[in-house]
């Protein structure tokens, strides 16, 4: 029953509607086909016209986990897609603290986003990271946020941030 930490969604620019790939927090009708395996887990769904695989993996000699989402459109039709992902940082022991002690700043140079707890106990001075990489190696994000409310609005949660229900004016 308890919310993910981390969201991918989905989202099609045109109509505005937006999905999550996963079983949750977005819930749908639709089959979601879900493998765990040694260092990984991966995600398989048809829906919305798309084929969608989510291959979520941790590396077995370095510190560092590895989302990858890759979409076939099944239709004629082009398609206005973007992704987005949502992580809720705890970066120490005790959730429900975590959000007013993570402090986030971006590297200029990659686009990564950097998160550190300085009062996380034994994770003190630890820095977790995020970055994203498209079809074209070094490309940043278009946006992105590091306020929680600004994201999934007033009293909002993972199942229908705010920020995913604006109609984008801006065409890609």
């Amino acid at each position: 029953t308890d919310l993910p930490g981390e969201v991918v969604y989905i989202r099609d620019e045109e109509t505005g509607e937006f999905w999550t790939p996963t079983p949750a927090p977005c819930l749908s009708d639709a089959t979601t086909i879900v493998r765990h395996g040694h260092g990984y887990s991966r995600f398989t769904q048809d829906s919305h016209g798309l084929e969608q695989d989510l291959l979520v993996l941790v590396s077995p000699t370095d510190p560092i986990k590895m989302i990858r989402l890759r979409v076939r459109n099944r239709g004629n039709l082009a398609r206005h897609l973007s992704a987005t992902f949502y992580a809720e940082w705890v970066l120490g022991g005790i959730r429900d603290q975590a959000s007013s002690q993570v402090v986030c700043s971006v590297d200029a140079g990659t686009g990564g986003l950097f998160a550190t707890n300085a009062w996380a106990g034994d994770f003190a001075g630890k820095v977790a990271f995020a970055a994203v990489g498209a079809n074209r190696p070094g490309t940043p994000p278009v946006s992105f946020t590091t306020d929680r409310a600004e994201f999934l609005g007033r009293d909002g949660s993972p199942e229908a941030p705010a920020a995913l229900t604006v109609i984008s004016t801006q065409q890609t």
